[in-house]
Order: C-alpha cells, then sequence, then structure tokens
C-alpha cells in the first residue's frame, strides 16, 4: 500500500512529463538551429567611454593629421577634449591643463614633461611643429599647468614627406 503522501495525483504526472519533455525539445531545436558563428557575442561595456559621457574621465582625441597620414612640414596638429579644460601654462587646477607632444613614447604620469618636448602652454588645442622628413611617432599628452604628465594620451604616427 503505499502512503498518501507519495501517490501521484492522476492529472499532475502527465502534466510534468510534458512539460519536462517540452522544455527538452524547445532546448534541443534552439541550438540546432543557432550555429555557434551566428550566436549574439556577449556584451562587452566600455567603461572608459561610458564614464566619458557621463562628465567623468578625460578623453583626448586626434583631430588632425590622420592616423598613418603623409605630411608635409611644418605639422599642424589639432586635438579636441572631453571632460577637461585647455588652459595656459602656470596654474594648476583640477581638470585643468595644456597639451604636450612628445617624440616616441608618453611620460610617464606624475612626471614632469621636460624641455624637449613642445608644450603647447597656451592653452591651445593646436600646434604646428617642425619634423625631418620619415616616419614619427608623437605621443599627445595632457599636462597640468605645471607640465606634470597625466595619463590621458593619444598616440600619432604619421610619415612627414618633402
Amino acid at each position: 500500500m503505499i502512503p498518501h503522501m507519495m501517490r501521484a495525483r492522476p492529472g499532475h504526472a502527465l502534466r510534468a512529463v510534458g512539460v519536462a519533455i517540452a522544455l527538452l525539445l524547445t532546448s534541443a531545436c534552439a541550438s540546432a538551429n543557432t550555429p555557434p558563428e551566428t550566436a549574439v557575442p556577449p556584451l562587452t561595456i566600455d567603461r572608459t567611454a561610458l564614464d566619458a559621457r557621463a562628465g567623468g574621465t578625460p578623453v583626448l582625441q586626434l583631430i588632425a593629421p590622420e592616423q598613418g597620414a603623409q605630411v608635409t612640414s611644418p605639422v599642424e596638429i589639432t586635438i579636441a577634449v572631453d571632460n577637461y579644460s585647455l588652459a595656459a601654462k602656470g596654474v594648476s587646477k583640477d581638470g585643468e591643463g595644456h597639451f604636450h607632444v612628445v617624440a616616441d613614447t608618453c611620460v610617464r604620469p606624475g612626471e614632469v614633461i621636460g624641455d624637449d618636448h613642445t608644450h603647447v602652454g597656451s592653452g591651445a588645442a593646436s600646434v604646428s611643429i617642425e619634423l625631418e622628413a620619415g616616419m614619427h611617432d608623437l605621443c599627445l599628452q595632457l599636462g597640468d599647468g605645471f607640465h606634470t604628465a597625466l595619463a590621458i594620451t593619444e598616440m600619432l604616427s604619421i610619415e612627414v614627406v618633402d
């Protein structure tokens, strides 16, 4: 004799089996119809871009010349910044400074950007610099009013032609 608690009700057992079969068929059909190469990739979030849009992280963007461009000297370099104010040298306020053009590599954040680099101390968003013919890798880097390097950079690779 089966105790009352262990007896299955006639309609409930069939419903449970039916639901299980439906779930198995749905799962099998979905995986059979979706090849791996067309599967939706996982969502990735660019935190820096989100912070910038929210008024947070400063962003430096190269406007001209284009990456890999062939240019003549003098070279006009133009940038734009978001969430940061370009200002003249000599005053240091949070969120304010000027940009520098550094040859070959960026300066480590927190270090002073030396005099052997181009300082755009006027607070302008563009500068004209003389470069010899050949390939050049330039780091466009923001610094505070006293030339302390910030970790806000953009690399530019160009070829100067005669």
